[in-house]
């Protein structure tokens, strides 16, 4: 009680000797402005002076009353909030330095598997496509497999969107697929606060009708090297073994490593082989359109002679080929190599099969919303060590089986 009056007179002090100071200087400092320590202004210094020194001793207070607060445990204190509660119940703000972050506290920060509620709002504006009830109970239910796979994230949080679309016409099914990346938290030396990363290579993608970047324009021959039929000539992955009793493929797109797994339909198969015939056929025939032009543009070039050795060159190997050789699948290791001056064709060990997508596949009379393909795709990159025991968690937690389920063939 006998502190709580000493403190009280001495404000009482504090503010006599600024009001009296305030009236004595009033008219010579009229046109000057000064500021206590809490930017407060004033024009003449001696209430400037009062005011600091008023405030100093309600922080001083502050200060005293949370350290008290602290070593007594009084329930006053506001816990996690950095606030207590004054005498008369009303917060007071408590001055508390708070340490910067370290690199060991970012890679134990904890995280979680959330949507990427930007990421999905610009999604929704580009494909304006709603989905309809069986493609967003599939896209849930992805979505919580894929959720569950990560039941403790450290280090690391995942973001989430699905994008729509609907092809022509012609290809009689909706295409939908959830994109996953995974960011690393960091320890911010400008500010000494943690936060999630903008840049990752840790990605997961689920395609529902769609082969995703197993169809990716980086896995053709291009767009000029087409089949006898028109179709487009991709590098079929190598397989990597089987993971979860499933053949696992390793594209090679990407600067990291990627795996995918391939549900389909019971025996069938969304790409087929493209022979050795084809793939040579498909060659002369670019190679004819090149030297076309280049008699039209340059008629007495060489290139006019590098042309023609070309179309014949590539004619002779298709017809020395047997029947059996043209029928082959065409495995290569250098798709370009002039079949004359060495071997185009290796075996499956060493080279890449060569396929075209199946446009049978798909079942006409089923509804387009019906999943009738499934790619599961995933991507690590080389950062913290984070991201990698994340994927470890995927790996073995995901329930491969359930993503089959979703099948509706």
């Amino acid at each position: 009680m006998a502190k709580a009056m000493f403190h009280s007179r001495f404000l009482e002090i504090l503010l006599l000797v600024g009001f009296a100071a305030v009236s004595q200087v009033r008219a010579q400092f009229a046109d000057q402005h000064w500021t206590d320590s809490t930017g407060g202004s004033f024009n003449n210094p001696m209430s400037a002076f009062a005011s600091t020194l008023i405030w100093n001793h309600i922080n001083e207070q502050v200060m005293t009353n949370a350290v008290k607060g602290s070593q007594s445990g009084a329930s006053s204190s506001l816990a996690g909030s950095g606030n207590q509660s004054n005498a008369g119940g009303r917060p007071v703000a408590a001055i508390r330095a708070q340490p910067p972050c370290t690199d060991a506290q970012a890679r134990s920060w904890p995280g979680s598997l959330t949507l990427d509620r930007a990421a999905q709002a610009e999604r929704n504006r580009v494909n304006r496509t709603v989905p309809d009830a069986a493609e967003q109970r599939k896209i849930d239910q992805a979505i919580a497999l894929l959720t569950r796979s990560f039941p403790e994230l450290s280090g690391v949080a995942g973001r989430y969107h699905y994008d729509l679309s609907q092809p022509g016409p012609t290809a009689r099914s909706f295409h939908f697929a959830l994109t996953a990346g995974f960011f690393d938290y960091y320890c911010s030396p400008s500010d000494g606060k943690i936060h999630l990363g903008d840049e990752t290579g840790t990605w997961i993608y689920i395609y529902f009708n769609t082969l995703g970047w197993l169809v990716n324009e980086g896995a053709s021959l291009g767009k000029e090297l087409r089949t006898p039929a028109g179709e487009t000539i991709f590098r079929m992955p190598r397989e990597s073994g089987e993971w979860k009793g499933r053949p696992l493929y390793a594209p090679d797109l990407h600067q990291e490593p990627a795996l995918a797994v391939l549900l389909t339909a019971p025996g069938k198969f969304p790409f087929k082989q493209v022979s050795r015939d084809d793939l040579l056929a498909a060659r002369e025939a670019m190679e004819q359109k090149y030297l076309d032009d280049v008699r039209a543009r340059l008629p007495s070039s060489s290139a006019v002679t590098s042309r023609e050795r070309a179309v014949q060159s590539l004619h002779g190997a298709r017809a020395a080929m047997s029947p059996a050789e043209a029928r082959a699948q065409a495995i290569v290791l250098n798709w370009s190599a002039d079949p004359a001056r060495g071997r185009l064709f290796t075996d499956d060990k060493t080279g890449y099969r060569l396929v075209a997508v199946d446009r049978t596949y798909m079942d006409r009379s089923l509804p387009p919303s019906a999943v009738q393909l499934i790619v599961l795709y995933w991507r690590i990159d080389g950062g913290p060590s984070a991201k990698h025991a994340a994927m470890e968690q995927f790996q073995s937690r995901f329930d491969l089986d359930a993503l089959a389920r979703l099948l509706d063939r």
